[in-house]
């Protein structure tokens, strides 16, 4: 009989090999053994533990069916009568950490512990930080082996039934988790002594890292439509055919502007999106769903709104960092100021 720790691993569509964005509806499927990124952790574990199952679903199909998702998750999880499970590592992919982080939240409300991995800008992070544990990875595949070193060594401790120490010595982001022990000092001297490292210019580490949510404040409506002016916007990396400016698919650190004078509709052969964070297909075949031109026409015909501004601002949301983002937004709403730009709208993807 094995003495080895029998883990349950959570990986998506992309990561099992079935595909890209074209097969994100995929249902969970429930395989034998490991697959994917869980060979290479099968590896890590040598005799210490083995993927005994790997759940494998589509991004979207997970995210877009949250109860189904979570109801079928929990049975296979169940199942595989599970010493530990181990999800992703997710990197910057959003929907696939904010499904990590549910499928950790689903073991341990089996009683069954559970660890993840991705990049600390993932929303998977905002939502599930409290309750996940969560290994900081790169941001993309290229730190796959640190994070499958990572998950490897934590996944065994959490499945030998062993404490975890504090987040900086065990390598997890911070739950705002405090407990009782020895610190070697008072408070008031450890205080003490991080103000003078502060004021000294010298390397120090806070005991409560405190990090207050941005908060937006909503715009006025527009008191009267039909005398606005109205900019289209979109995140999802619409170009003109060809991508003759050579905006990039994510990981943007800047926005591009196109014009639209004169036309009624994007047409498929002279628009269309380099997103590389959702399917092309459809999209591609109608660009108006990235950015609805052609309703946005007939708005401002039946003079709901009184023009639409010439230029779109554009720009590929996907893996672009936080501190990019807020200052995009802020180069895009100077530039909407100075053209007189009354509203704006956002197309989400």
């Amino acid at each position: 009989m094995s003495n080895k720790l029998r883990v349950v691993h959570y990986i998506n569509q992309f990561f099992a090999g079935r595909g890209g964005e074209e097969e994100a509806n995929i249902e969970l499927d429930i395989v034998v053994g490991a697959v994917g990124p869980g060979i290479r952790m099968s590896a890590l574990f040598a005799d210490r533990a083995e993927i005994v199952t790997t759940l494998i679903a589509g991004d979207n199909w997970a995210n877009e069916n949250p109860d189904e998702a979570r109801q079928n998750i929990r049975d296979a999880i169940a199942a595989a009568d599970a010493d530990v499970v181990v999800a992703g590592p997710a990197f910057n992919a959003g929907r696939y950490g904010l499904i990590c982080g549910m499928v950790c939240e689903i073991s341990q409300s089996l009683g069954i512990p559970a660890v993840t991995s991705m990049f600390e800008e993932n929303p998977g992070v905002l939502a599930h930080r409290a309750s996940a544990v969560i290994v900081p990875s790169a941001e993309d595949v290229q730190g796959m082996e640190d994070a499958l070193n990572a998950l490897a060594s934590l996944a065994t401790k959490l499945g030998d039934g062993r404490e975890l120490r504090s987040a900086a010595e065990d390598r997890y982001l911070p739950r705002g988790i405090r407990k009782e022990g020895d610190r070697g000092a008072i408070a008031a001297a450890r205080a003490g002594d991080m103000l003078v490292a502060r004021l000294q210019g010298t390397e120090w580490h806070t005991e409560l890292r405190i990090e207050a949510p941005d908060i937006a404040t909503p715009a006025l409506p527009l008191p009267d439509l039909s005398k606005a002016s109205i900019a289209l916007l979109t995140t999802g990396g619409l170009v003109p055919k060809g991508n003759p400016q050579g905006q990039v698919r994510g990981g943007s650190t800047t926005w591009w502007k196109y014009s639209i004078e004169g036309l009624r509709s994007l047409e498929p052969d002279e628009w269309e999106s380099v997103h590389r964070g959702f399917y092309l297909g459809t999209t591609n075949e109608d660009p108006n769903y990235v950015l609805p031109l052609d309703v946005m026409r007939e708005i401002e015909d039946a003079g709901l709104v009184n023009d639409i501004h010439n230029d779109v601002l554009s720009v590929s949301g996907v893996g672009t960092h936080v501190t990019d983002s807020k200052r995009i937004g802020a180069e895009m709403a100077q530039y909407l100021k100075q053209n007189n730009i009354d509203g704006v709208l956002l197309v989400a993807t």
